[in-house]
């Protein structure tokens, strides 16, 4: 990956629906270069794909949170499978220290996750859960593309 490969990875964090012409126009190439740098990165796996972020503001009173479980180490790989059932649960993180799983988990409104968790939770082999609920939700971001090398 080189300078212009960054450049194009900015370009697409920052507005994922920029045009290969504007593209090209910013970097002084061609816009089959930038179609072809585009679908190699796709290929390698480096451009995952492109989502649509909903505002949830327009829902009724979302609830994003994110919960920390200390599991012991023989039932990590089985609270994982559990976790993966779940349309609420969205991302899956097993920490560095092997034996605590993070997740990014949402929530129609408070109601719904205190159901959730009492009746998916609550029964699953941890040791301690902690659940964090989101106030407010700031920018977000991919991966810094300063950190790709």
């Amino acid at each position: 990956m080189d300078i212009i490969d960054r450049k194009i990875l900015s370009f697409l964090q920052e507005d994922a629906r920029i045009t290969l012409t504007e593209m090209a126009k910013r970097l002084y190439i061609s816009r089959n270069a930038v179609r072809y740098r585009i679908e190699l990165m796709e290929k390698q796996g480096l451009i995952e794909g492109y989502t649509t972020v909903v505002n949830p503001l327009f829902s009724d009173n979302p609830t994003l949170a994110f919960i920390l479980f200390d599991v012991k180490p023989n039932n990590v790989a089985k609270c994982i499978r559990i976790l993966k059932r779940y349309d609420e649960v969205y991302e899956i993180f097993r920490l560095s220290s092997g034996t605590a799983i993070f997740i990014k988990a949402f929530f129609k409104n408070a109601h719904h996750k205190r159901s959730f968790i009492l009746e998916n939770i609550e029964g699953m082999p941890v040791e301690n859960f902690t659940v964090h609920t989101v106030a407010q939700i700031g920018e977000r971001k991919g991966i810094p593309v300063k950190y790709l090398e």
